[in-house]
C-alpha cells in the first residue's frame, strides 16, 4: 500500500469518525432531562444511606413519637441535634434541602408526603404544608429499589429542584423518610460543558493524528527500504534524519546502531587477519620444528650406528685382549682400528652437538613466537570482549526502539479506526526493531562462539608454550648428554692410546688391558643408556608435535569459517 492510498484512506476515516462524532453530541443534546434525574437520583442514594446511618435513632424515634411536633421543635434540645447534623451533611454533600418526613402508616406515608421546609435552605422535618401525588411509577421505583424521587419542580430563585426519598426503619413499627431536595439544573450545565470540552478535545485529536500521520508516512518508505537491505546484511546505506520529531529520533538512534555494527563488523575482520596470521606463523614453527625433529632423529640413528660399531669393536678388542699374550702386533692392529672408529664416533658426536645446539635454538625461536602468540590471542580475546559489550549495548537500543514501537501501536491501538496506518508503521518499526535485535543477537552469539574457541586457543597455546620449554630443556639435557658422550670418546681414544703404547712398547701385562677394556665396556654401556633415553625423548618429541600440527590446523579452520561468516555483510 502507498502512501498515497494511505493519506486517502485516512482522510476518509476521519472525515467518518468527525460524523459519528457529532452525531453523537447531538444526540446527547438530545436526551430528555429526566434520564440525567435518574442518575443524579441512583449517585444520591448511597449518600443518603451513610447519612441514615449516622442518625442518632433512639432520639428520632421519641421525636417521630412526639405529636406536638412540628408545633414545638424550635424547643427540643434533640431536635436541634439532629437538626444540626442534617445541616452539616445539606452543606457537604451539596444538598439545597434535607429533612426527615415522620410516618408510622407506610402507604399513607407514600400518599401524602410532607417536603415543605420551614425556610428556604434549611434542614429539618418537614411540615404540613401541601401533597404531592406520586405517580404510580413511583410507587413501583420506591417498592423495586427502596426509593424514589417526586416529580421535577422548578422555583425561579433555586432553578430546577427534585426531591429523592428514602424510606428507612427507625423501628420494628416505625418507618421514617430521609428527603433530599437536589438542584438538577447543573446536571445539564455540566452535560453541557463536558460536550464542549469533548468537541475540543477531539479536535485537537484529530489535528495532532494528522500531523503524526504525515510525518510518519513521509518517512514509511525510508523505513521500509532501510528494513529490507538491513536483514540482507548490507549497510552500505546511511541513515538520515532531522533529529527534531519523535520518528526522526527513532531513525537517528537505529542510524547510530548501524554505524556502531559497522565498526564491530569491520573490526572483527581485522581481527580475523590477525587470526590468520598467527595460524601461518604456527603453522611456519610447526615446520621448523619438524626439520629440526628430522634432523635429530637422523643424528640419533648415526649415533646408534657407532654405537654398535662401537660395541662391535669391544668384542674385537676383547678377543684381542685374550691373545695379547700370543701377539701383540694383533693387538696393535685391533687397537689401531677402535682408535680409528673412536675418532669417527668423536666426529659424529661433535656433529650431533651442533645439530644440538641448532635444535635447541629453534626450540627457543619457537618457544619465543608461542609466547608472542599467546599474547595477541589474549589481545584478540580482551578485544572482542569489548566487542561484545558494544554489540550489548547495541542490543539494549534495539530494544528500546523496540519498546518505542510498541507504544505508538498502543497509541494507535486507542485512536482505533483513525489510528489504523499509524499501526501499520509502528508495527514496521517494531518488526525492524525485532530484525535487529536478532541480527544483534546472531553477532554476539558468533563472537561469544569465537571467545570460546580463542580462550580455547590461549589455553592450547599456553601448553604448547610450556611444553616447548620443556622439549627446550630435554635438548639442552641431550646437548649435555652428547658432551658427556663426547668427553667419554675422548677418555675412551686416550686409553686407546695408551693401549697402543703400551702395546707397542710391549710393557703392560693383559690383565691391565683387560681392565681398559672394561671400562671401555661401561663406558659403551653409558652411551647406549643415553641413547635410548634420548629415542624416548624424541617419541615425546613427535607425539608434542602432532599435537601442536593438529592445534595450528584447527585455528586455520576457526580463521576461515569466521572470515565466511563475516563475508556476508557490505560496508
Amino acid at each position: 500500500m502507498g502512501v498515497k492510498s494511505l493519506r486517502r484512506r485516512l482522510v476518509i476515516i476521519l472525515s467518518a469518525v468527525t460524523g459519528l462524532i457529532f452525531v453523537a453530541g447531538f444526540l446527547l443534546f438530545s436526551l430528555e432531562l429526566s434520564e440525567a434525574f435518574t442518575v443524579v437520583a441512583e449517585q444520591s442514594v448511597p449518600i443518603l444511606q451513610d447519612i441514615v446511618e449516622g442518625l442518632p435513632k433512639d432520639k428520632l424515634l421519641k421525636l417521630l413519637k412526639d405529636e406536638s411536633l412540628p408545633k414545638t421543635y424550635s424547643d427540643n434540645q434533640d431536635f436541634k441535634e439532629i437538626n444540626a447534623f442534617l445541616r452539616k451533611k445539606a452543606q457537604r454533600f451539596a444538598f439545597k434541602y434535607l429533612y426527615i418526613c415522620r410516618s408510622i402508616d407506610l402507604d399513607k406515608a407514600i400518599s401524602e408526603l410532607w417536603i415543605d421546609s420551614p425556610e428556604i435552605g434549611s434542614s429539618g422535618f418537614a411540615e404540613p404544608g401541601y401533597v404531592n401525588k406520586m405517580p404510580k411509577i413511583q410507587k413501583s421505583l420506591l417498592h423495586e429499589k427502596g426509593y424514589t424521587f417526586t416529580k421535577v419542580y422548578t422555583e425561579p430563585k433555586w432553578g430546577t429542584l427534585m426531591t429523592i426519598v428514602l424510606p428507612f426503619k427507625v423501628s420494628e413499627n416505625v418507618t421514617a423518610y430521609l428527603m433530599a431536595d437536589v438542584d438538577v439544573s447543573r446536571v445539564k450545565r455540566i452535560q453541557n460543558i463536558v460536550l464542549i470540552t469533548l468537541f475540543v478535545l477531539v479536535g485537537f485529536f484529530l489535528a495532532a493524528f494528522i500531523i503524526s500521520a504525515n510525518l510518519i508516512f513521509s518517512k514509511s518508505q525510508t523505513i521500509g527500504i532501510l528494513a529490507e537491505r538491513f536483514a540482507q546484511g548490507d549497510f552500505s546505506k546511511t541513515v538520515e534524519t532531522t533529529g527534531y520529531k519523535e520518528i526522526d529520533q527513532v531513525l537517528s538512534h537505529f542510524g547510530n546502531f548501524i554505524e556502531k555494527l559497522k565498526i564491530d563488523i569491520r573490526n572483527i575482520v581485522r581481527y580475523t587477519s590477525d587470526l590468520s596470521s598467527i595460524s601461518e606463523s604456527l603453522s611456519n614453527v610447526k615446520s621448523s620444528l619438524t626439520e629440526s625433529l628430522k634432523i635429530l632423529t637422523e643424528s640419533v640413528n648415526e649415533l646408534e650406528i657407532k654405537v654398535d660399531d662401537a660395541n662391535k669393536s669391544y668384542d674385537e678388542v676383547r678377543h684381542a685382549t685374550a691373545q695379547l699374550a700370543e701377539s701383540a702386533s694383533s693387538l696393535a692392529q685391533s687397537v689401531g682400528s677402535i682408535a680409528e672408529r673412536a675418532d669417527g664416533i668423536t666426529n659424529e658426536s661433535s656433529l650431533g652437538m651442533k645439530k644440538m645446539e641448532e635444535f635447541g635454538s629453534m626450540i627457543s625461536e619457537s618457544t619465543n613466537k608461542l609466547q608472542v602468540t599467546s599474547k595477541r590471542v589474549e589481545k584478540l580475546n580482551q578485544e572482542l570482549q569489548k566487542v561484545e559489550e558494544v554489540v550489548s549495548g547495541i542490543s539494549s537500543i534495539a530494544e528500546q526502539t523496540n519498546l518505542l514501537a510498541l507504544n505508538a501501536a498502543i497509541e494507535a491501538a486507542r485512536a482505533g479506526e483513525a489510528g489504523r496506518g499509524f499501526a501499520v508503521v509502528a508495527d514496521e518499526i517494531r518488526k525492524l526493531a525485532e530484525e535487529s535485535k536478532g541480527i544483534t543477537l546472531n553477532i554476539i552469539n558468533t563472537i561469544k562462539g569465537l571467545v570460546d574457541e580463542i580462550r580455547a586457543t590461549g589455553t592450547e597455546i599456553d601448553s604448547s608454550a610450556r611444553l616447548m620449554v620443556e622439549v627446550n630443556q630435554m635438548a639442552k639435557t641431550v646437548l649435555e648428554t652428547f658432551k658427556s658422550i663426547s668427553v667419554s670418546i675422548r677418555e675412551i681414544s686416550q686409553h686407546l692410546q695408551n693401549l697402543a703404547a703400551l702395546s707397542q712398547e710391549q710393557s703392560a701385562s693383559s690383565e691391565e688391558i683387560n681392565s681398559e677394556v672394561n671400562v671401555f665396556k661401561n663406558l659403551l654401556d653409558s652411551i647406549d643408556t643415553l641413547v635410548m633415553n634420548l629415542e624416548e625423548i624424541m617419541e615425546t618429541f613427535k607425539s608434542s608435535s602432532k599435537e601442536f600440527e593438529s592445534f595450528a590446523e584447527r585455528l586455520t579452520m576457526i580463521s576461515e569459517e569466521f572470515k565466511n561468516q563475516v563475508q556476508k555483510y557490505k560496508f
